[in-house]
């Protein structure tokens, strides 16, 4: 009610227009938020990357790699020779 006595029949469009700009300060955080808006299918290019990395170069038997960073076969002592 303060700003009734000090703005008078200016108080509405004061209000209004305080409310416009928070709304806008929330609207530029969200579409920072999500700057594609959508227009980027990231599930599904992440799957396709998980299933390149661990499926791409299948073993005999057809199965999933054990880990994204060792081929099958591989053993800690030929990590060694890399560092």
């Amino acid at each position: 009610f303060g700003l009734i006595d000090k703005l008078g029949l200016m108080t509405g469009p004061t209000v209004a227009m305080v409310a416009w700009l928070m709304f806008g300060v929330y609207q530029i955080g969200h579409t920072i938020e999500d700057p594609f808006q959508g227009s980027l299918r990231l599930t599904d290019m992440c799957n396709s990357i998980y299933r390149d990395v661990m499926y791409g170069d299948r073993n005999e038997a057809g199965m999933r790699r054990e880990s994204a960073f060792r081929k099958d076969g591989e053993r800690d002592k030929d990590w060694g020779s890399l560092g």
